[in-house]
């Protein structure tokens, strides 16, 4: 069990990801936003086949999360969701008050990052949303992520998180998996392959904010 789960609240859930009604019933995804795949499935299976088997799934209860208290360094944070910039300050207001060594900066998809230690070695590296995440968000994020990374999505006026923490370093397979894609060996040299249908990755912008 990661850090968070074990300090930060009531385990409902755990278990490592199987398959994509995994996720689904965790109900941390929009998939009215599935970007340029065809349907909510092809988003689910593509997102599965990440997790399938390597990542560790979990829901907490958060009882204490409106007893925070107010934090005096909050940076104006924008966001088109009428509840979200609330919850926003909320959940900084929470997160920083369980992990007072952390760095925590609010942006555009994802909604948050940051680290469980800050300072020159940061380590801990955590992604979320507030609410709901978008299909396209959560995939871009999930090909960032390193072993034993962290994705919280904060969902239930914050009452309930849900956690989801890969085993292997996604990120690297999805390099070696690009690299294949593009002719190159592992070490980056040339090899020769028949042509295949290239794909690019979905695109993100942030706004960086420090605790």
């Amino acid at each position: 069990m990661n850090r968070v789960a074990r300090t930060d609240g009531e385990v409902i859930r755990q278990k490592v990801i199987e398959t994509y009604e995994d996720l689904l019933e965790a109900d941390l995804l929009d998939l009215n936003r599935c970007g340029h795949w065809e349907n909510p499935l092809q988003a689910l299976k593509s997102i599965e086949s990440w997790f399938k088997y390597k990542a560790v799934l979990t829901e907490l209860k958060i009882d204490d999360f409106e007893l925070a208290p107010e934090r005096d360094d909050w940076l104006e944070w924008y966001h088109v969701g009428s509840s979200h910039q609330a919850m926003g300050r909320a959940f900084w207001n929470w997160f920083l008050w369980k992990h007072p060594d952390a760095e925590l900066n609010f942006s555009d998809a994802p909604d948050f990052w940051g680290y469980f230690e800050k300072g020159e070695c940061k380590r801990g590296t955590i992604y979320g949303d507030i609410g709901k995440v978008s299909a396209t968000c959560f995939a871009y994020v999930q090909k960032q992520m390193l072993a034993h990374d962290l994705w919280v999505s904060v969902l239930d006026s914050g009452n309930r998180h849900v956690l989801i923490e890969p085993l292997y370093s996604i990120a690297e397979a999805h390099a070696n998996q690009i690299g294949t894609l593009l002719g190159l060996a592992p070490d980056g040299r040339d090899r020769i392959t028949p042509p295949v249908e290239r794909t690019k990755p979905p695109k993100t912008r942030s706004r960086r904010s420090s605790a």
